[in-house]
């Protein structure tokens, strides 16, 4: 789709402060190919993506550990799949998964994930990639948790400073992501990313 219509909008998203919900800023395909190739780099140059074997296979997941689908969520699960891996949504399941060492988050979820950290819930998590800026506060205590933070746009950044890395699971026109929109600008939607 990148190739095909670089131009049309891909993935849209607004603010809402303060209980008003703004205009929808709209990225185009084309630019979401970029963000994709350069997160996919910096998590890749950073080493993010755990190595998880299941079945006799080895799985490379990042875990959302946020309950809500922000852009920069759903642009990163889809960045995963130039690196052969994908994200897991299912955090109940962590308790007995202890491989996984990078978690996904927004800031308004850190309380919860800190408190599951300390209480041995989420024993394999050192890294936290997050969507936006955090508290001092918040970086101390992951600090004694032995949990580091990862900003979104740091990883981009990272990821545009070394285009030569290699992206092994591109291939044009594969299917990367299929999303259910909410229909907040009419009916429902399903989304096909290429």
């Amino acid at each position: 789709m990148a190739k095909s219509y670089p131009s049309n909008k891909c993935i849209g998203s607004r603010d809402k402060t303060e209980g008003t919900s703004h205009e929808y800023v709209w990225k185009t395909y084309k630019e979401v190919a970029e963000i994709l190739e350069s997160l996919a780099r910096g998590i890749h140059h950073l080493k993010l993506l755990s190595e998880v074997e299941d079945e006799g296979s080895i799985c490379k997941i990042i875990v959302n550990l946020g309950w809500l689908a922000h852009e920069e969520i759903m642009l990163t699960s889809m960045s995963l799949w130039h690196l052969g891996g994908g994200m897991m949504c299912d955090t109940e399941e962590l308790k007995v998964l202890t491989e996984i060492h990078t978690g996904f988050a927004t800031k308004d979820d850190l309380d919860i994930i800190l408190s599951k950290k300390e209480c041995g819930n989420l024993p394999g998590i050192t890294n936290i990639i997050i969507s936006d800026s955090y508290s001092k506060e918040h970086e101390e205590k992951a600090a004694k948790l032995g949990i580091k933070f990862f900003l979104y746009k740091d990883i981009l950044k990272i990821g545009r400073e070394h285009p030569e890395i290699p992206l092994p699971g591109s291939k044009e026109d594969d299917i990367i992501g299929v999303y259910i929109s909410s229909g907040t600008t009419g009916s429902d939607k399903v989304i096909l990313y290429l």
